[in-house]
């Protein structure tokens, strides 16, 4: 497997192009699940009292609301790299002139 920038999180084939989009969503979601419970009056990183509870909790969240984009996204690049490899060039062709078809990966890829 190739490694390039943006992949140090999620080390992904590069004919889908997501290391980057993976990692920026990582970021995103990650502040997002640490502020949930700074927003609510918790401290979640007082020490090793309360706090901790809530850094625990949160970076579950994080960790589980990742995995719901991660393991569809990891799924579908294996799958078009089987696909890619396996079908000859004309069917592709074809497959790229469905613009439904198109749009449909190209709005899952899009998504963080």
């Amino acid at each position: 497997m190739f490694s390039f920038p943006g992949d140090s999180s999620h080390r992904v084939q590069p004919l889908a192009g997501q290391g980057l989009n993976l990692g920026i969503g990582d970021a995103i979601e990650l502040a997002e699940c640490l502020e949930r419970p700074l927003k609510r009056g918790a401290d979640s990183f007082s020490g090793f009292s309360e706090g901790d509870d809530e850094l625990i909790r949160s970076l579950r969240e994080f960790e589980r609301n990742r995995q719901m984009k991660l393991i569809p996204m990891m799924a579908s690049i294996a799958t078009m790299q089987k696909v890619f490899s396996s079908l000859p060039s004309t069917l592709l062709m074809a497959a790229n002139s469905v613009d439904l078809f198109k749009n449909e990966i190209v709005k899952f890829a899009n998504t963080r």
